[in-house]
């Protein structure tokens, strides 16, 4: 009896292992299927955001990586919203790409590195292009819009750099379909926040968290920190401001500056607007290797109306360059910023040179709402 039993789990264990191995092995194929015969993959869904490509440092985390210098035509289902970062790039083989009824976000470097590609079809308005999305696509030769003009394409694809593929040389043919249902106008630009680059990274005498998905209608410097003259006086004000916070979710802290970007904008903003470096080391705001951080950024007007915003994944800034990795974060002496931290005592409190007045009612406030406030010394200071 002791036999048969033993033998009887003995074969549930494997039928178990298998089922197992099943399951993970068939794991991606919800995400697509591929025909052989035609080396035609066909996208089915969203892929995860951590999705994406590097192929100087042989990373491919996408579903369909075995395919990816096989594949000859991509069929991108209507279920699907959104092409990843590098999502079918560097490919030796590519010719075509058709984006279905849903899929208006084109994510950087979607298309890019595809000597063979030729032909892109767009089967509903794009509304977001990132950067280079068809760089050193050099034989693109005709792109298909849908329920979109020319013109209205062009003004999304060339809001960030290296898309110039786009509009050379390229043959344009336009659809018109009456089933799409019109897309609502939200009461703001949500961000699609994620990391940028090396996502934490030491450079130019400081530590950034790179966070990317903004865009140039609200991030540029002259929008955040305003236009100035040849003697440093500014002549246009700043149009928006951008809160940030920062939350180490390692350690459970948060940190909230309330208005970023208006001591060193040629630092902390890319030219083009499509992402911030974010100096939390200009605040006294540690950033330590190994701790996993989720940004969120709000841009507002004049008037404080929020006119963009996003989150990123819980955790998705979680590692850096080699120069982070090797000498830790950049701590600029002296710290531009006073960061305070409600009961915390995590840095100084500011040291003011006028009135006190300014500095008991800050304080006061932070006490009172239990909450985290980075203090400039430029608005204490008289």
């Amino acid at each position: 009896m002791k036999k048969t039993l033993a033998l009887a789990l003995a074969v549930l264990m494997v039928v178990a292992a298998f089922a197992l191995f099943a399951v993970n092995a068939s794991a991606d194929d919800e995400y697509f299927t591929y025909d052989t015969e035609t080396d035609t993959l066909y996208v089915l869904k969203d892929t995860p955001d951590s999705c994406t490509y590097n192929s100087g440092e042989g990373i491919d985390t996408y579903p369909w990586a075995d395919y990816r210098q096989t594949v000859i035509e991509v069929v991108v289902g209507d279920e699907v919203t959104k092409l990843g970062h590098a999502a079918f790039s560097s490919s030796a083989t590519l010719e075509k790409v058709t984006c279905g009824k849903k899929c208006s976000y084109i994510d950087m470097d979607a298309f890019a590195y595809n000597a063979c590609l030729s032909e892109l079809v767009f089967m509903c308005p794009v509304t977001f292009v990132g950067q280079g999305t068809v760089y050193q696509s050099t034989n693109l030769m005709s792109v298909t819009l849908t329920n979109q003009t020319k013109e209205e394409f062009l003004k999304v694809a060339t809001k960030r750099p290296y898309n110039d593929a786009y509009d050379n040389d390229v043959s344009y043919e336009f659809r018109e379909d009456p089933t799409l249902e019109e897309p609502e106008k939200p009461d703001f630009y949500k961000i699609d926040l994620k990391p940028y680059y090396g996502c934490i990274e030491n450079w130019s005498g400081n530590t950034y968290f790179i966070a990317g998905g903004t865009d140039p209608d609200y991030c540029t410097r002259d929008l955040l920190a305003g236009v100035k003259d040849e003697e440093g006086n500014i002549v246009t004000p700043a149009q928006y401001k951008v809160k940030v916070v920062i939350v180490d979710e390692t350690e459970g802290k948060t940190y909230t500056i309330p208005q970023y970007a208006f001591d060193n904008p040629n630092a902390e903003i890319y030219g083009d607007g499509s992402f911030l470096r974010i100096a939390a080391c200009f605040y006294g705001i540690p950033v330590i290797n190994g701790h996993k951080y989720t940004i969120s950024l709000e841009f507002t007007d004049a008037s404080g109306k929020v006119i963009a915003k996003g989150e990123s994944a819980k955790g998705a800034f979680d590692h850096g360059n080699d120069a982070f990795v090797a000498d830790g974060q950049i701590i600029p002496d002296p710290v531009p910023h006073t960061y305070a931290e409600a009961g915390g005592n995590v840095d100084p409190q500011p040291q003011p040179t006028g009135d006190n007045t300014a500095v008991i009612a800050v304080l006061a406030i932070v006490a009172l709402l239990g909450t985290a406030v980075v203090v400039s010394k430029k608005v204490l200071s008289k």
